[in-house]
């Protein structure tokens, strides 16, 4: 195998109470089995620890644990239940791949054969004609042999879309995401949670549609964005925490708004009350009472109940 599917999760899982000792030998035993598509042959231990630079004591003991914990030792040569599936799913695409590569090759010498039949107005056009056919059968055939089908295998199109939720996809979108939100703290963190929102983990499902999770997203932050900034610096949220928390669901609240009068108003005090502290005149009308609790009239009292007070 050229290659093989790194789930990060899975192993980051699997692998979370091992040393960083252990967890490199395992990855660098998992490269071993799939490149060569077999189980790991531990018949000899020294030149399997040789072809895993293993030198040191602790490296001898951190691969006979990592050998006892993730393999099954069968007369030596030790199997891993995940990677016997991975390497079937790819041999067996490989084999279809083979197949419809043949199926595709004797389609065509077929056709090439019925060209033959036609007969061209000479004898010498026939010898042409045939001849040209049969360097072109063996030019297809010569093709279809040597050319080795792998499991990634995408026909190239001139109407051909664009790959999506690729890392280099992924990458752009979030230099965008993270050049518009208002928050700019934790970039590197921020960027791991990214890829978990596309990706999928224990707290995210990856999407069906990428493009349209990519596009709510960016909507949400800037009509989040006036409620982000009105918050104290300390407590706005920092995009990693944003995404942790699909806050792109959440309905968007106004900031409260600071409505200040620039001319200030009175509180509407009980009539009687006022009647009583400063003697006004029971006969003031209902306009003067009116420009006095709308704080119209500069002084507390209207200068009209004052000459009334002070006859």
């Amino acid at each position: 195998m050229h290659y093989y599917m790194y789930h990060l999760s899975d192993f980051n899982n699997a692998t979370r109470y091992l040393s960083r000792l252990e967890r490199s030998i395992y990855r660098d035993l998992l490269d071993m089995y799939y490149e060569q598509e077999s189980a790991i042959d531990g018949t000899d231990m020294p030149i399997l620890e040789r072809r895993l630079l293993i030198r040191s004591t602790e490296e001898q003991q951190a691969l006979a644990f990592v050998l006892k914990e993730f393999f099954e030792n069968q007369d030596g040569f030790y199997f891993n239940n995940r990677c016997e599936s991975e390497i079937k799913k790819y041999q067996d695409k490989l084999e279809t791949a083979i197949k419809a590569g043949k199926a595709s090759g004797d389609a065509r010498r077929k056709k090439a054969r019925k060209r033959q039949r036609v007969e061209p107005d000479s004898a010498n056009g026939i010898e042409e004609f045939n001849g040209r056919l049969t360097d072109v059968e063996q030019t297809l055939n010569e093709n279809t042999q040597n050319v080795e089908p792998t499991i990634n295998h995408q026909p190239e199109t001139i109407n051909q879309e664009p790959v999506i939720n690729t890392q280099d996809w992924r990458d752009e979108r979030f230099e965008e995401f993270y050049e518009l939100y208002p928050n700019k703290k934790s970039k590197g963190q921020a960027k791991v949670t990214w890829n978990h929102v596309f990706i999928g983990n224990k707290t995210h499902s990856k999407p069906e549609n990428p493009e349209e999770l990519f596009e709510q997203i960016m909507v949400s932050v800037k009509a989040q964005t006036p409620t982000i900034l009105s918050s104290e610096p300390s407590f706005r949220k920092h995009p990693s925490t944003w995404l942790n928390a699909q806050a792109w669901l959440d309905e968007v609240s106004q900031p409260p708004v600071n409505h200040q009068s620039s001319k200030p108003q009175r509180s509407t005090p009980d009539p009687l009350a006022v009647n009583a502290k400063y003697n006004v005149p029971t006969e003031m009308t209902d306009e003067e009472k009116r420009q006095w609790f709308a704080g119209e009239v500069a002084s507390d009292i209207p200068s009209s109940f004052m000459e009334s007070k002070s006859s």
